[in-house]
């Protein structure tokens, strides 16, 4: 595909710091707040800075693959996305784990913790980024740790948690009690199970929800599993699909013993094949094929792959099947040509627009983007589709010829070997960056083993490593790393 030469972008560039070592891990939070990069010193030892200050240096990251093997370990990391370091969901905080021939220790924006004999996971941060949470292993005993203070009441069970309400307001997680195991809510423990099964999920309303078993697996006797609410036990089963709604009003399952769905303790009528609930609490069903909400027939086929909603639950989409091809379904209405894969549907921030992915040919298919009914160009691939925080725009990444495109409405940029994925938190979209206004977006391309910044379709000057992008006062900074130096690098936007 040919794309437009827009030219380079001028940058100032201003020389931070010097570094004597190799770097292993070079990133910033979003806001700027911290640059933070890692060295290996000439003994092999791993040495964090932070905005230029060295802190003490540490043996090597924790692996949550380590004890796979090698060639396992490299194809997960590179599946998940795999960062020796992670970021709160707003992008503004960082932690990692590091290990010391004397044992484990967490780092949370730069300031280490205390050694202790295992940490069991990842530290993660609730939505708002304001509280940090790991487990740590402390006197032989799993514990919490909460904004760095060891919580000494329960003995955690690491695996299910922590969970946070959307709000960050509650936390849950899973301990070992007199009996088994139990959730615990902002520090109180809810009833004893044999095991806690699934993990658990906060509600905006504060109820909690989770899976348990009722007895061991002995002989040929299967496990039994209970849907507890609150710590009451809603319905008992082999196994369940269950869930509340996102209101965390209303309780729907699929009980596997009786093949039926039920919500609030109701069965649905025989034949119903899925159940979802919308935002605003309207319960849509597939019953043999066809669409059905609240009871009421919508006369359109049910969904394949979705459904999406508006966040106020006003407008729905999915794409459906209508014999061998598939369609987009929104609103009730069919509302594209028959395709051969309809996939990922996505609605802008304010509900208006929709976008989602198509296939068509047989393998290898060529892949195109949707936008308001409007087909874009063909590509061996395109992915991580996303529309400005206004709505206006909408961006994504796409591959052709072993090359990749940053689109942005429908207009493809440079051609560069790929983009930069940084080691995000999901919602925060990755490989790229709307700045708050929705004028501009911004990502780091990589071409030939370099680095260069991408704002607006325009490259900037080359580095060997290169930070995320940060919006900030009418201009994007990125820090960037080349020839023992580390600089930031500013262009002041229109």
């Amino acid at each position: 595909m040919d794309t437009p030469d827009l030219g380079s972008l001028d940058f100032t560039e201003e020389r931070l710091y010097e570094v004597n070592n190799d770097i292993v891990g070079f990133d910033s939070t979003r806001d700027g707040r911290f640059l933070f990069w890692f060295e290996r010193s000439p003994d092999g030892r791993v040495i964090p800075v932070v905005n230029g200050t060295a802190g003490p240096s540490f043996d090597a990251f924790w692996d949550r693959f380590e004890r796979i093997g090698r060639r396992q370990r490299q194809w997960l990391r590179q599946m998940i996305v795999e960062s020796d370091y992670k970021f709160s969901m707003d992008g503004c905080h960082f932690a990692y784990v590091g290990r010391r021939r004397k044992g484990c220790f967490a780092c949370i924006d730069g300031v280490q913790s205390r050694a202790y004999e295992a940490i069991r996971g990842e530290p993660s941060f609730d939505p708002t980024g304001s509280t940090s949470v790991y487990v740590a292993r402390v006197d032989g005993v799993n514990r919490l740790v909460l904004n760095g203070e060891v919580q000494l009441e329960y003995e955690v069970v690491p695996g299910l948690g922590p969970a946070f309400s959307p709000d960050g307001s509650h936390i849950a997680f899973v301990a070992r009690v007199p009996g088994g195991e139990a959730v615990v809510l902002d520090g109180k423990a809810g009833p004893p199970f044999v095991r806690i099964a699934v993990r658990i999920n906060i509600a905006p309303n504060g109820r909690v929800s989770y899976e348990a078993a009722l007895n061991r697996k002995r002989f040929r006797r299967p496990e039994r599993f209970a849907f507890v609410v609150d710590g009451g036990i809603v319905a008992q089963s082999r196994s369940f699909y269950a869930r509340l709604s996102p209101d965390g009003r209303r309780i729907y399952y699929l009980d596997h013993d009786s093949n039926r769905w039920f919500v609030d303790g109701e069965p649905l009528p025989e034949g119903t094949k899925h159940a979802e609930f919308a935002p605003d609490g309207r319960l849509y069903t597939d019953l043999e094929g066809q669409a059905f909400v609240d009871g009421a027939p919508m006369g359109v086929p049910a969904w394949n792959y979705g459904p999406a909603f508006t966040p106020d639950g006003r407008h729905s989409a999915w794409s459906a099947k209508v014999g061998e091809k598939h369609v987009l379904v929104r609103d009730g209405e069919i509302a594209s040509d028959q395709m051969d894969v309809v996939l990922n549907t996505v609605f802008s921030p304010d509900g208006t627009r929709l976008a989602f992915q198509a296939w068509e040919g047989e393998y290898p298919e060529r892949r195109f983007v949707v936008v308001d009914g409007i087909e874009g160009p063909r590509f061996d691939s395109a992915s991580l589709w996303h529309f400005s925080p206004d709505s206006r725009h909408l961006a994504y990444v796409a591959e052709e010829g072993g090359k990749s495109f940053l689109m942005l409405d429908q207009t493809p940029g440079p051609l560069v070997d790929a983009l930069r994925w940084p080691a995000a938190s999901w919602p925060w979209p990755v490989a790229y960056e709307f700045s708050p206004d929705s004028n501009h977006v911004a990502a780091v391309a990589i071409l030939n083993d370099r680095m260069r910044p991408l704002v607006d379709g325009r490259l900037g000057p080359t580095f060997e490593r290169l930070a995320q992008p940060v919006f900030q006062d009418r201009a994007v900074s990125f820090f960037g790393c080349r020839e023992n130096a580390i600089f930031r690098l500013r262009a002041t936007l229109d």
